[in-house]
């Protein structure tokens, strides 16, 4: 049996799908960073490509990193 595709999803459907701005998802499709489809003038985007690109997107959790405490300079009250 085939499955039917998810239909394509909108800027507007991306950016709630990704959390961010409407204007950050079109700057990032003008950039090409989002993988997109043009018809036309109209813009759309496949689901699945959307959610491959977040999980190549993922960066490596950062390290967070002890800062050496600041001693006050001499004759100073602290």
């Amino acid at each position: 049996m085939t499955q039917t595709p998810e239909a394509l999803w909108t800027a507007q459907q991306v950016a709630a799908f990704l959390q961010l701005s409407l204007s950050w998802v079109r700057h990032a499709t003008a950039e090409g960073r989002l993988p997109c489809h043009r018809i036309g003038h109209n813009v759309r985007y496949e689901p699945e490509a959307v959610r491959a690109w977040v999980a190549r997107s993922r960066q490596a959790p950062g390290r967070i990193l002890s800062l050496p405490l600041r001693t006050p300079p001499e004759g100073s009250r602290g």
